[in-house]
Order: structure tokens, then sequence, then C-alpha cells
């Protein structure tokens, strides 16, 4: 399972990590966790994103359950980004789109805020301006599969040129 939410309310097993969550909160401005393959990542972002939202109801019985109580804790607006939705493109348009589509949309529609800008990178960087402005507070960007175009993209090329597959 990959939702946290979907592992909570369906009552399923779930070994306790919350408590380190906590020390997000404090001060940092950018936080880069690297875990290998099949470690967990997606439920971690998943768990991250329902944390930094204030779904108290998903952490209790969790160490976080406590600790999401005010003042001690503000939920954030959070801007969730899962790459996976640009694996299998092969070109940088319809990664574009994809991203626009399942990504950034995604996102503006959940903050109540419009996007219209020619391009993913004019759309993101509008899309965080705007959430961040309409909230009046720090954000939350979490993103998922970051390398999951670019590791589409580099497979593809390999597969698709023979003389690229003898140099590996």
């Amino acid at each position: 399972m990959q939702a946290f939410d979907d592992l909570r309310t369906k009552k399923t097993i779930y070994a306790d990590k919350t408590e380190y969550f906590t020390l997000l909160q404090k001060g940092r401005k950018v936080v880069f966790c690297v875990r290998p393959r099949r470690f967990g990542k997606s439920l971690t972002v998943t768990v991250l994103d329902a944390f930094f939202s204030g779904l108290k109801e998903l952490f209790q019985g969790l160490a976080a359950e406590e600790f999401m109580n005010p003042p001690k804790f503000t939920p954030k607006p959070v801007i969730h980004l899962d790459m996976s939705e640009g694996h299998g493109c092969y070109s940088q348009e319809i990664l574009e789109r994809a991203i626009k589509k399942n990504c950034l949309e995604v996102n503006a529609k959940k903050h109540k805020v419009a996007l219209g800008g020619a391009y993913a990178a004019t759309d993101f960087s509008s899309l965080l301006k705007d959430v961040n402005e309409a909230a009046s507070q720090k954000i939350v960007l979490l993103i998922d599969e970051y390398d999951a175009p670019i590791i589409s993209l580099i497979q593809r090329q390999l597969t698709s040129d023979p003389r690229l597959v003898e140099q590996t």
C-alpha cells in the first residue's frame, strides 16, 4: 500500500515512525530524503502530506497525534507532486503535458488557484506563488518519484539505440 489514508482506514499494520516527522517542523527550508528502491518512499510522502495537512484523524494512536495539537502545530498547505505521472513519456513535450495535467492542475484545483501558463515551469512557479499568497504562510512541497521521468527517458533511449546498449 502506498497511500497512508488507505492504510489507516483499512486498519492495516503500520510501523509508526511519525515521531520523526515532528522534527521537520523545526526550521529547515529544504529536506531531501533518499531511500533505497522498494523502501516505502511513496508511502512516506503520503504520510508527510497527511501530517502537514493536519489530518489528525489519520494519526490517532500514533506518535505524531499529540504533536498535532495547537499551538505546537499549525497545518500548512501541501503541494504534492507525484512525478511517476511522467513515467513512460518519450519526449519533453509529452512529459510537460503529463506534469501539467496530472501534477500541477490537480494541485491548483486542490488549493483553488488558477493556472494559465503556456509551460509547466511557468505554471509550477505560479502554483507555488499563488498557494503561498492565498495561505499567507509557508507551504510544504513534496516531490515523489522525482527521478522517474528522466530514468524512463534514459531507458527508452538505451533500448531504441543498440549502440548505447553495447556501450553500457
